[in-house]
């Protein structure tokens, strides 16, 4: 038992910080940590996509590996919540942190899917987020949830319009491209604070 705390204690903590930011929704966490599931996660990407009316989608693709048998039915019978209820808990959490950072961010829209292949499952969720882009001056909006923690497991992906232009970001991604941005594998870190120029 002592042995697998801290791959959980690891594993709580990628899947809070996803909560905040697309991925995998604090309701079916909490039950499969309340139902003693033994897995662990394979791979993870997130893919931020920032739209021309302000609103952001977020994708995450998740691959988690059960560790017994108990454990992958577990984690079917958890992640296929319906989509209704993961909607109300993205809502409430963004309520929370709202309060706590200064935000007034709302969930538009959520859907997920799940692919099942024994001990693997791999999760599709896809959220459509509205006030989490800030718009500071004319032109001018920021991408940013500060104080949040992030934790780059694998790839996550900010994409931005063609016609949008990076001021400042910190910290510094893997890579900046003409309309997004990469970070790879940088472990803990803050959220990132992007400010964008949009030219006319």
């Amino acid at each position: 038992m002592n042995q697998k705390a801290p791959r959980k204690s690891n594993f709580n903590f990628i899947i809070i910080t996803i909560i905040f930011f697309g991925g995998l929704t604090l309701f079916q966490f909490f039950m499969m940590k309340n139902m003693k599931t033994d897995f662990d996660i394979v791979n993870s990407s997130t893919y931020f996509t920032i739209r021309e009316d302000f609103n952001v989608e977020i994708n995450t693709d998740v691959t988690f590996k059960a560790n017994d048998e108990k454990s992958y039915t577990n984690m079917v019978r958890n992640f296929n919540t319906p989509d209704e209820e993961k909607f109300k808990v993205y809502n409430d959490q963004f309520k929370e942190l709202n309060e706590k950072i200064g935000k007034n961010m709302t969930t538009i829209s959520y859907q997920s899917t799940v692919t099942e292949n024994n001990p693997e499952m791999s999760v599709n969720e896809s959220v459509l987020i509205e006030g989490l882009l800030e718009k500071k001056e004319d032109n001018l909006y920021e991408f940013s949830l500060k104080g949040q923690p992030f934790n780059v497991k694998d790839n996550v992906y900010i994409y931005f319009p063609e016609n949008w232009v990076i001021e400042k970001i910190d910290p510094a991604p893997n890579k900046i491209a003409n309309n997004f941005v990469l970070y790879s594998n940088s472990g803990n870190m803050d959220f990132p604070i992007i400010l964008f120029r949009i030219n006319q």
